[in-house]
């Protein structure tokens, strides 16, 4: 899951606003994920997988790797509120440990070259946001969808058209 984070980090850049923080000396980065793709997906994990991400884990965490890290990470809390597939309010809060470098002027930075580069995305989790794909409501499933599956070296896109 923490690699998972790290790219949609990366694809969201948010990494600027990790450097903000660094620049401010923050020995923590919490990002509110609340009503982005990131927030879902780990409201969405926990839910599915039946984790509770609590925020005093996610803080405790934070703390341990502040304390021992030596400044090669940075810990960045995410947290993210929502309503999960049974339509209870969830608030999950996970604490991923950032690779930051040293800048020439003593300063930290977001080290990037040290992220996951995931290029292409594995056969099965295309095969899963499909089947979720085809779940959604369309007009009262009553219209048909097809999903073409464009990959490029760095892309991935999906096409959902409605047949008459």
């Amino acid at each position: 899951m923490i690699e998972e984070i790290l790219c949609s980090l990366r694809r969201n850049k948010l990494i600027g606003k990790i450097n903000e923080g660094l620049e401010q000396t923050a020995k923590i980065i919490i990002l509110d994920s609340t009503g982005t793709s990131l927030g879902y997906a780990i409201n969405l994990y926990a839910s599915r997988y039946k984790k509770t991400y609590l925020i005093k884990e996610a803080i405790k965490n934070a703390i341990e790797l502040v304390d021992s890290s030596h400044k090669t990470y940075v810990p960045v809390m995410i947290f993210g509120q929502s309503v999960d597939l049974e339509y209870n309010f969830r608030f999950s809060a996970i604490t991923v440990p950032c690779p930051v470098k040293t800048k020439d002027d003593g300063s930290f930075e977001v080290d990037v070259s040290k992220f996951p580069d995931k290029k292409h995305l594995p056969n099965e989790i295309i095969t899963k946001l499909i089947k979720n794909a085809h779940r959604a409501p369309s007009a009262g499933h009553t219209q048909v969808q097809e999903f073409i599956i464009v990959k490029a070296a760095r892309h991935f896109m999906l096409i959902v058209c409605h047949i008459d």
